[in-house]
């Protein structure tokens, strides 16, 4: 590669130096490396000018070679102006002979991609003229319309590195990163923090849920959203995240509980609910043909109840991970929330302090002023069923408990 400044120049200044800056900012800038290093230079360069920076010229590639130098804090002058252009022509052409390698690796097409490289690397409006490759007259086939603004190198350059560094693996929900992520999964658990908050508390006397009830308009009836679902007698569940989905798993939840009842006329245990939600989670779709081609279900849940073994608590998330929990929220709130919990909780907290605990962290973390008609509290405690065998009773606090408790915090 030719250096961006003659030998006679007193900086020396060569094309190491410029990649070796741009791939500094890069870093700092956007915490992820390509495989190029020929693709920093010109991406960290481009990226800066279409944020509005016009440090020189008319020019691309002045504009480029300006923006490192003065990174440098060398002085940039217009005799650079021919040796720099050089050097970043150079980049983007080695960039192209390995984009089109990549490219064939991948068995995409880099036909028009690359004729767009090129028609850049001929560049701007008095160049383009005398370039005969890509005259504005020509009827070829290969002749592409204007591109005069760095703006569309730009942007190829960042859907490209994003398509190297994590496009390529975040298409398929069941496709490893080299790091071993799933990029989709990620996504389906960001997914969840745009829900309202929802908390769980396992006490010693049985176990609560209470969520915000989100109203987006004045117009929307308070009573129609329920944020807590009951999947049978001695089970509640919770969600936050996507409402739609959310219905899909309690759906399975409530199917699942009613087929044990009539197969061993008895009570399913919590876990074994969440379970079955869970392997539902992990297909990404409640049809197995379709699952290939589904996504992960942007919801996390709180399945809470009283069985054989006492109260239960779990935490399900879209990755199908549950969790036994003593205390868990969820939701966009949930780190605020949590930390309360982590302060406050004690495992010989009464069904009342629970409850009394929930809402107070509920009032510190809505942004909404808490009252009956924007909370939603069940309680489930342990009775006996018709057997004699120990199980739970669902039960929701009404809107006048709820208010007794909220006027005491």
């Amino acid at each position: 590669m030719s250096q961006l400044i003659t030998a006679g120049q007193a900086s020396k200044f060569t094309s190491t130096d410029f990649l070796e800056h741009a791939k500094g900012l890069y870093r700092v800038t956007f915490k992820k490396l390509a495989s190029m290093d020929e693709y920093f230079a010109v991406y960290t360069a481009s990226t800066y000018s279409s944020l509005g920076y016009r440090p020189f010229g008319g020019s691309f590639f002045t504009q480029t070679a300006k923006f490192v130098y003065d990174g440098f804090g060398q002085e940039f002058t217009e005799d650079l102006e021919a040796s720099c252009t050089c050097a970043a022509r150079e980049v983007l052409i080695n960039l192209i002979d390995r984009i089109r390698k990549e490219l064939k690796k991948l068995n995409y097409d880099s036909t028009t991609i690359l004729h767009q490289l090129n028609y850049v690397i001929a560049q701007e409006a008095d160049d383009i003229d005398r370039s005969p490759r890509f005259n504005r007259t020509t009827n070829s086939t290969s002749s592409l319309p204007f591109l005069n603004t760095f703006r569309k190198l730009f942007l190829f350059l960042f859907l490209f590195v994003m398509f190297l560094t994590r496009s390529e693996y975040d298409r398929g929900v069941n496709t490893f990163s080299p790091e071993g992520r799933l990029f989709q999964v990620e996504y389906a658990i960001e997914a969840v923090k745009l829900g309202s908050t929802s908390i769980g508390i396992k006490t010693s006397e049985g176990v609560l849920l209470a969520a915000e009830k989100r109203s987006t308009s004045k117009l929307m009836v308070n009573d129609a959203i329920e944020k807590i679902s009951k999947v049978d007698q001695h089970i509640g569940v919770t969600f936050a995240g996507l409402i739609a989905d959310s219905r899909t798993l309690v759906e399975r939840a409530q199917i699942e509980a009613q087929n044990f009842w009539f197969t061993y006329n008895r009570k399913i245990r919590v876990e074994d609910v969440t379970q079955s939600v869970a392997n539902l989670a992990l297909q990404f779709g409640d049809d197995d043909v379709k699952a290939s081609m589904s996504r992960p279900f942007g919801v996390a849940m709180l399945f809470a109840g009283v069985d054989q073994e006492g109260a239960k608590l779990f935490h399900l998330d879209p990755s199908g991970t549950f969790i036994d929990c003593k205390a868990k929220s969820i939701g966009a709130a949930s780190d605020g929330a949590e930390q309360n919990l982590k302060e406050q909780y004690h495992d010989a907290l009464t069904i009342k302090e629970g409850l009394k605990m929930a809402l107070a962290i509920l009032k510190q973390v809505m942004e909404e002023k808490l009252n009956s008609a924007n909370v939603e509290v069940v309680v489930i405690k342990p009775t006996v069923d018709g057997n004699g065998r120990p199980i739970g009773d669902f039960t929701r606090v009404s809107n006048e408990e709820l208010d007794q408790v909220i006027s005491s915090l």
